[in-house]
């Protein structure tokens, strides 16, 4: 994955579910968790920096889990 804002290789140096997490990015790791965690537990959060030194965080989630939140949010 490239860096979200100088398009630069990054890598991953934390990856953790967010009811685990703890240290210094708890609070981050644990709101980055946020974001799907209202449909289900089984997510992971990355934390990524690219050779820049930008950090943000990813969310993964299954696909059949994306799959069944947009069929759910459909009108």
């Amino acid at each position: 994955m490239n860096c979200t804002r100088c398009g630069k290789p990054s890598r991953v140096v934390d990856t953790r579910q967010p009811d685990a997490a703890g240290g210094v990015y708890n609070g981050r790791i644990r709101k980055a968790g946020e974001v799907a965690s209202w449909y289900t537990s089984d997510i992971v959060v990355r934390r990524r920096v690219c050779l820049d030194k930008h950090e943000w965080f990813t969310v993964e989630i299954t696909t059949e889990d994306v799959t069944s939140m947009v069929e759910e949010g459909k009108p």
